[in-house]
């Protein structure tokens, strides 16, 4: 063998052990997003729990659990009305430590670079040491400017998943979206809005997407420049963005595909007829998936032109969001049950019965789905 093809042989072994590398990485990442990527589109690559084996384990709380589990380094974060967020071992569901707020814990974490972030009602945003719960900093965002919008309302279900991208932090009150720098917690910029404080901000191509009460905005992530807003009512769940397209739903009783770079209407699907549309989207192989408040189902609609492809009956509120692996689409339903669908059909594969509402998002790692149900209980199903 020559010397040049010597070379061409230990470039390409060089770059298959790269490759190996890099996918090996991202099966053992120590990072973990709502959603599962800063897009938010819900979808997992991973094994999928298409037939259910059994409880793998449970873990009780003392309080509702609202808020949706991630999974990072082999744990999972989470929080409960219970004023407490938790880190439990993701195979045996024993408790690892917790660390106690000053009231309900409905936020989303985020786990980056060792550090786990989330929000909690008594209006701080925190960010502890992952591996041991440990405080690194914490921010209050007690600034109302009035009043009235201080006070917690009747559909204050959620708090927002704060969004952890370059280097900041990314998260709202009930008047400013927040800047945050994710070391220190020392703001960076805001910007004035009106309701921001369940909103889930979504990251794509250096553009910030968020929902308020009366506006979905897009901004620039670094400077907080506004680049357009379009005008609609309450979004407060977070908007993804697929092959430069994005779609959110809004308490208008619609889901809405926009042109991403200009905020540009495509399409848009009143579900279910005068129902809130009460989920982030799932975006998945041409399809959109979101649920309905009283529509009481969970839909499918087809990404070129909007149209439903099918619908599913949940017999209760699906206030959480559906998620997606191996073309199974997972959510939960205020009538206590989880389910696993077809994605493409619409057919269940099959359900599990908790003992309260599941408003809770599940998180899909290799072969088990994690959940929270109102019943108190986190859930890891396989």
């Amino acid at each position: 063998m020559n010397s040049r093809m010597k070379s061409l042989v230990l470039a390409i072994l060089a770059y298959s052990m790269l490759l190996s590398s890099c996918s090996q990485a991202a099966k053992t990442s120590q990072d973990a997003i709502y959603r599962g990527d800063l897009q938010r589109t819900g979808v997992y690559d991973v094994q999928p729990v298409k037939q259910l084996n059994g409880v793998l384990w449970k873990f009780q709380t003392g309080g509702e659990v609202w808020s949706s589990p991630v999974e990072a380094g082999g744990l999972v974060f989470f929080g409960s009305d219970d004023n407490f967020f938790y880190a439990v071992d993701a195979r045996t569901g024993q408790e690892k430590w917790r660390f106690e707020t000053g009231d309900d814990v409905r936020s989303s974490p985020t786990v980056v670079g060792g550090i786990v972030y989330f929000r909690s009602f008594d209006q701080y945003i925190y960010a502890l040491k992952a591996t041991n719960g440990e405080l690194a900093w914490k921010v209050s965002l007690k600034e109302f400017e009035d009043e009235n919008l201080a006070v917690r309302e009747q559909y204050d279900d959620f708090l927002s998943s704060p969004l952890v991208a370059n280097g900041l932090v990314y998260t709202g009150n009930y008047v400013n979206l927040y800047a945050l720098d994710a070391s220190t917690g020392q703001e960076k910029w805001r910007l004035k809005v009106l309701s921001a404080q369940r909103s889930i901000p979504t990251l794509a191509n250096g553009i910030l997407y968020f929902g308020a009460f009366d506006n979905l905005y897009a901004m620039d992530a670094q400077t907080g420049q506004e680049k357009w807003k379009f005008k609609c009512m309450s979004v407060p769940y977070a908007p993804a963005v697929k092959d430069g397209i994005l779609y959110f739903a809004s308490k208008d009783t619609y889901l809405y595909a926009l042109d991403a770079l200009s905020g540009e209407l495509k399409w848009k699907n009143n579900l279910s007829g005068g129902s809130w549309v009460t989920s982030s989207p799932a975006v998945w192989e041409g399809m959109v998936y979101a649920g309905t408040s009283d529509g009481r189902a969970l839909f499918a609609v087809h990404l070129e032109n909007g149209e439903t492809a099918w619908q599913f009956p949940s017999h209760g509120y699906v206030w959480g969001s559906p998620s997606l692996a191996g073309g199974v689409v997972y959510f939960g339903s205020g009538n206590k049950n989880f389910y696993a669908m077809d994605a493409k059909s619409g057919q269940e594969l099959w359900h599990f019965e908790t003992g309260g509402p599941v408003y809770s998002t599940p998180w899909i790692a290799e072969g088990v789905v994690y959940f929270g149900s109102n019943d108190g209980f986190v859930y890891a199903l396989h």
